[in-house]
């Protein structure tokens, strides 16, 4: 670790301290890019640590994020990475309440998985919420694909009432162009 990641490090007990009591004054913090020093490398930095306090560093995280709006991570939050590394050694009952916990208290949109949570308070709104998504989405590609076989069908239509004229012409480059575009010939 260098310098600057030593100094980051040094207050991740203060975030477990957090983590423990939301009311604990923990004094001053790094500013929330400084935490990015870790970026995809928190398992690694984490790896010795006792699975608890890795939850508490998660519900530090979240409440630290809460505490001002100038302390929001954005798009690059440490707590999806580290939940991450906390689900694959906890059991899936502990990383459901956690991920449960962090829903209804988080102010970020990509918490606690890395994904957008669409403002879910819980595994069950979020889960109702990928649910109805999925269905509007399963609606929309049917109403597309209708309208797409309605065009289709207009252009058969259009081919087929311009068929007689092209085979009065004698011209084989627009038959096989209309019957490509869906011209019926039987229709004649």
């Amino acid at each position: 670790m260098n310098n600057r990641e030593k100094l980051i490090y040094e207050t991740l007990p203060k975030l477990v301290m957090l983590g423990r009591n939301e009311h604990l004054d923990i004094g001053k913090l790094p500013a929330p890019f400084a935490y990015g020093v870790f970026e995809r490398n928190w398992s690694a930095i984490l790896s010795d640590w006792l699975l608890q306090d890795i939850f508490y560093l998660i519900k530090g995280f979240v409440f630290f994020e809460r505490m001002k709006p100038e302390n929001n991570f954005m798009s690059v939050p440490p707590i999806p990475e580290i939940f991450s590394f906390y689900a694959l050694m906890s059991s899936q009952q502990e990383s459901d309440l956690l991920a449960d916990w962090v829903l209804g208290n988080t102010v970020n949109y990509l918490c606690p998985f890395g994904s957008q949570n669409f403002g879910a308070k819980s595994l069950v709104e979020l889960s109702q919420i990928h649910r109805n998504r999925s269905e509007i989405k399963i609606e929309l590609q049917k109403r597309e694909a209708g309208i797409a076989q309605a065009a289709k069908e207009r252009r058969a239509i259009a081919a087929t009432r311009s068929l007689p004229k092209a085979i009065k012409r004698r011209d084989t480059l627009a038959v096989h162009a209309l019957i490509k575009k869906g011209a019926d010939p039987d229709f004649l």
